[in-house]
């Protein structure tokens, strides 16, 4: 093809193959890094290619840590938040703590419904862990067999990150609080109650 342009065309001078050469060279060069950029560039946007329709289905619940695509209209790009703020109709509706636990963790936080059964003479103190912002909880006194209280509020393993208040003390089966993390700084308050006592 080369030989064939160089007998043929006008433009190109005896003597000046190396330079159509080394032009045809470049061209092959410029092409190929421009196949690159656009085959890096779709993979960067995978995302927002992808119909929901082919999406593969997720089998089991979102847990800690799973991240969620939004696409940033604003900006133009996917980017992602934690799954846990959209946990709330987990589809196995609650999570039991067993007496003998002594943190919730964040694990249990994916749940909407954290519920506790006592069955002890003696009270118990519950830590909670950090959430993310906006995330609601509520935990609840699903049944009391013995004399002892849950209580929620600091213990020996650190402290719990809150605002408006110390402890929540659960008393009565069904008592229950509604809790939203607001912040880092300002960690969780109370937005519902009912039946606990608050200190």
């Amino acid at each position: 093809m080369l030989q064939w342009v160089e007998e043929n065309c006008w433009l190109i001078k005896k003597g000046e193959g190396n330079m159509w050469k080394k032009s045809v060279g470049l061209l092959v060069l410029l092409s190929a890094v421009l196949v690159w950029c656009l085959v890096a560039e779709a993979a960067d946007r995978e995302l927002q290619y992808e119909p929901v329709s082919q999406l593969d289905a997720l089998s089991g619940d979102p847990v800690s840590g799973d991240l969620v695509p939004i696409l940033d209209a604003s900006a133009g790009k996917v980017k992602s938040i934690s799954a846990s703020l959209f946990l709330t109709g987990h589809a196995s509706g609650a999570t039991l703590l067993e007496f003998a636990a002594s943190h919730i963790t964040s694990a249990q936080l994916a749940f909407g419904l954290v519920q506790k059964t006592m069955t002890g003479g003696s009270n118990l103190t519950n830590e909670i862990s950090d959430g993310t912002r906006g995330k609601q909880v509520t935990l609840q006194l699903a049944t009391k067999g013995g004399g002892g209280n849950w209580i929620i509020g600091d213990d020996t393993s650190g402290n719990i990150t809150k605002t408006g208040w110390t402890t929540i003390t659960f008393d009565t089966a069904l008592d229950s609080i509604t809790l939203l993390w607001v912040d880092d700084s300002n960690g969780w308050i109370i937005i519902g109650n009912s039946g606990c006592t608050v200190a």
